[in-house]
């Protein structure tokens, strides 16, 4: 279904205040689960309280939405969006947006045939961190930040694939990526290939910290019911238990780097099982 283009023009005053919360996931690969590990990231991050949104920055080959099993939620998509005079109200964005879980997700919908201009991506991104303590950002393997005009101050976090071969491509990536955001500051995270089940064949988070010359935050192994589940449209049914103190470690990380003022008060803590 087509939507149609929303206005939610605004004339703020402000619109680089709280930029420095945005969190980039990026992939120097496809298909190695990044939105994934996008999302289940922006769960960690709300079930600690924090305000998030998720943006999907695939706008030629996304689909968050269907990755969340939320495809059929009434709400904007990124083919809706309209922001002439490249800005949005963060608050009339928020109320027009999907949830998952409490977190608003912006997703891309390429298969409408409207893929939005720069600015109103940059407009959506930056009225959503007026309103959020923390904004995750799935840019896949683009690298357009310079276009976006995204802060210099962003965290970012690339998936790799502990491999040779995923190895020599994330050196390429981290060149890409910090070419443009000089001041990221990026940490990796490790996925094993499916087929190195064993503990002897795996590459060690050592090796890939040595040859990155990046802190390597932990590396998993794909878990064969959550890819089931995502691949039979049920969506992401929870973080699984060996994938939680990478988690916990990541989103302390982020939210002691999003030191700036928030812009909406913190709720109580809630722990998800």
């Amino acid at each position: 279904m087509t939507m149609e283009k929303t206005s939610l023009a605004t004339p703020s005053p402000n619109m680089h205040l709280g930029m420095d919360r945005i969190v980039l996931f990026t992939a120097p690969s496809g298909g190695t689960g990044l939105t994934t590990l996008a999302s289940m990231f922006a769960l960690r991050t709300s079930a600690a309280g924090a305000k998030t949104a998720l943006v999907d920055l695939n706008v030629h080959s996304g689909g968050m939405d269907v990755t969340l099993g939320i495809e059929g939620e009434p709400g904007l998509r990124m083919s809706g969006i309209s922001a002439p005079l490249g800005r949005l109200s963060g608050a009339a964005l928020d109320a027009e947006l999907p949830h998952w879980e409490g977190i608003s997700v912006l997703a891309a919908d390429p298969w409408n045939n409207a893929i939005p201009k720069v600015w109103e991506i940059r407009a959506a991104i930056e009225a959503l961190a007026q309103t959020h303590d923390v904004v995750v950002l799935d840019s896949g393997q683009a690298i357009e930040l310079e276009e976006y005009g995204l802060s210099d101050q962003m965290r970012a976090v690339m998936l790799v694939e502990m491999s040779v071969l995923g190895m020599a491509r994330a050196k390429s990536h981290v060149t890409r990526v910090t070419r443009q955001v000089k001041h990221a500051d990026m940490q990796v995270v490790g996925i094993h290939p499916r087929m190195a089940c064993s503990q002897s064949v795996r590459m060690h988070e050592a090796d890939a910290r040595a040859y990155l010359q990046l802190p390597v935050i932990g590396s998993i192994m794909p878990r064969r019911a959550l890819g089931l589940s995502i691949v039979q449209g049920l969506g992401i049914p929870g973080i699984p238990r060996s994938y939680r103190h990478l988690f916990d470690r990541l989103v302390h990380d982020v939210l002691s780097f999003a030191s700036a003022p928030s812009p909406v008060s913190r709720r109580r803590h809630v722990t998800r099982s």
